[in-house]
């Protein structure tokens, strides 16, 4: 019983280390709350950021036509206000004709 305890807590542990990687490239977050009331509390917290959410266009430097299909293009973002706080995923690949 021990052993197939350990093995789901090692599985437990590899699943959210990949989430929490996913949720970092892509900009977001990963949420475990322990119990209900942290839960709501988070909750509310997502709320909050959905409401104060805003929409951000993108220009390469480079056009997408001179790039290799499969390239991995950095994306950084920043602000000049003191004290914001923004999410935003890392990069992304780009696509095949055929996938626009």
């Amino acid at each position: 019983m021990r052993r197939k305890r350990k093995a789901y807590e090692d599985e437990t542990r590899k699943s959210e280390q990949v989430l929490t990687g996913i949720a970092e490239e892509t900009g977001g977050k990963i949420f475990l709350p322990i119990s209900s009331d942290q839960m709501m509390g988070e909750a509310k917290d997502i709320a909050a950021d959905i409401g104060a959410e805003y929409v951000v266009t993108y220009r390469p430097k480079r056009p997408l036509s001179s790039a290799k299909v499969g390239e991995y293009r950095k994306i950084e973002v920043a602000s000049r206000r003191v004290g914001l706080t923004l999410h935003s995923r890392r990069g992304y690949v780009v696509p095949s004709q055929n996938q626009e």
